[in-house]
């Protein structure tokens, strides 16, 4: 592995502790992810959502319907000219999330796989394989396409790359069709024409190249920015191919564990507002200066694979003149949470995860206190003013900061509110009830 420069993660009051931090480091007996749920019929309510997402997928009868639909401009400025599918908005979000719900409901019962199935595909080939879709990263990364390589081999973008991979990898465990698996298997056409390929296990060892040069561990979304949450996505789809043996299993658990270990050394919230850091800012890693150690890093995982099941004994006897410094540095941390944030970095966290007892024990001890106030403080469907965290976004009007006592149903997130975000509950506060199930 490459010698990564930079600040080392942060401690003390950053770090999640030393008990967590073992729970991590110890060879769990229990598989990641656990079993999951027992097979099951479908209740009623999961029978109607599996059919409301075929009535905005797969049901669509022409281009028109679907874009009539799918009209979200993610944050951007819609027009002609203008840059959209910026934000967490964004078509990519909408579709790739609307796939895993799909997959939570069809993988309890063979009837409806095939169905399900059907569903992932249009996403990937209708949406997040569309121009439309991915071509913001033109905005973000000239550099990608003024040096000819297109979007598959960006070295930041986890944002899209990581749901391609994670739904792509789904799709072939509903349905066993390897499509998205063989050789060019994920094809696109760019706007400029330009025809870039890849397939699930190539894709793999190319964001697991990416994780290796980044000082967290991890791949950024936009220009330097990693995100745990995103980080899931691709780990995921990691531990799918493993399980498809596509790769030996444990074959990705050094990048596993490197993003734990970095997470949970540097990545608790100092801001009492959830668990979990929401981001780290590092160094872009999408120039010319990270060429080297990438190329470097991609060899040393083509040399894994070649090891095939030999790989676990060989790895720590990585010889003197691999050694290559990598110039990613970590620059600054966002301290705070967010109730959303951390529900998106635990669901996924349990199925990827080498410790699922520590998973659990982050939620306890550094969530599950917000989660517990935010439900005695009024019922998920109510704004509560006063009750927060006393800032001026709680402010009544003539009034002293955090003093007022009005409930209010259906009330707008406050402006500044350290505690909402500005993110209204209703977008988020679903994501909290698999974390419950799981923990």
């Amino acid at each position: 592995m490459v010698h990564v420069l930079g600040s080392p993660a942060r401690g003390g009051h950053h770090s999640f502790g030393e008990e967590i931090s073992k729970l991590f480091d110890e060879e769990a007996e229990e598989e990641s992810g656990g079993g999951g749920l027992a097979p099951a019929d479908l209740s009623e309510e999961e029978c109607k959502l599996l059919n409301y997402f075929a009535s905005v997928t797969v049901d669509l009868q022409t281009v028109e319907d679907k874009w009539a639909v799918w009209s979200m401009v993610g944050g951007g400025k819609p027009g002609v000219g203008q840059q959209e599918q910026l934000s967490f908005t964004a078509i990519r979000y909408h579709s790739s999330f609307l796939c895993y719900a799909v997959c939570s409901i069809v993988q309890r019962t063979p009837a409806f796989r095939r169905r399900g199935g059907e569903i992932l595909e249009w996403c990937l080939e209708e949406l997040l394989l569309d121009p439309k879709v991915f071509n913001f990263y033109r905005y973000y990364w000239p550099e990608q396409v003024e040096r000819g390589g297109g979007v598959f081999e960006c070295r930041e973008n986890i944002m899209w790359t990581g749901h391609v991979l994670h739904v792509a990898c789904l799709y072939e465990m509903l349905t066993g069709d390897d499509k998205y698996s063989v050789s060019g298997g994920l094809k696109v056409e760019e706007s400029d024409g330009v025809v870039s390929v890849s397939s699930c296990p190539q894709l793999a060892l190319h964001l697991a190249a990416c994780m290796r040069i980044n000082r967290c561990g991890g791949v950024p979304c936009e220009p330097g920015l990693v995100f745990f949450q995103c980080q899931n996505h691709p780990f995921c789809g990691f531990t799918l191919l493993e399980g498809m043996c596509y790769f030996e299993r444990g074959f990705f658990d050094e990048e596993k564990r490197r993003f734990q270990k970095f997470a949970v050394d540097g990545m608790r919230a100092v801001v009492d507002t959830g668990g979990l850091k929401i981001a780290c800012v590092t160094t872009k890693q999408n120039g010319a200066r990270f060429d080297e150690v990438y190329e470097r890093e991609r060899t040393v995982l083509d040399e894994r694979v070649e090891a095939g099941g030999n790989f676990m004994l060989d790895k720590e006897e990585e010889e003197e003149e691999k050694v290559i410094e990598s110039p990613s540095k970590v620059l600054a941390s966002l301290p705070f949470a967010h109730l959303g944030s951390d529900a998106w970095d635990l669901n996924y966290f349990y199925f990827w995860t080498t410790s699922v007892a520590a998973v659990r024990k982050i939620y306890f001890d550094f969530v599950k206190g917000k989660v517990d106030q935010l439900r005695t403080a009024g019922s998920w469907e109510r704004e509560k003013k006063g009750t927060c965290c006393g800032c001026k976004g709680e402010q009544e009007e003539g009034g002293e900061e955090g003093g007022g006592k009005e409930e209010v149903w259906n009330s707008p997130p406050p402006a500044v509110c350290c505690f909402g975000l500005n993110i209204p509950k209703s977008a988020w506060s679903s994501a909290i009830l698999p974390v419950l199930i799981q923990a």
